[in-house]
């Protein structure tokens, strides 16, 4: 998992799609050096993103979505997405 300021920003840079949005979950669950991001699905619409994390809704997992120009859309609540 990311530790500095640095390290994060980082992670989250590999998670920008080409295209479309990345959902992608953060697993904190794991030991400390394996937790982190990990790729979901990519969709071509925010719908779509807020769709999978719905269909998830009831696991602890946070999700977030990325989009191409490096936007967060959603606070990743599977249990809040519409």
């Amino acid at each position: 998992m990311a530790t500095t300021l640095d390290e994060v920003l980082q992670e989250k840079q590999a998670f920008r799609p080409a295209q479309g949005f990345n959902v992608v979950g953060l697993d904190s669950y794991g030991a400390p050096d394996e937790q982190g991001l990990y790729l979901v699905a990519n969709v071509a619409t925010p719908e779509e993103a807020k769709q999978t994390i719905q269909e998830r809704a009831g696991d602890e997992t946070q999700y977030f979505i990325y989009s191409a120009d490096g936007s967060v859309v959603g606070d990743g609540d599977a249990s809040k997405a519409e």
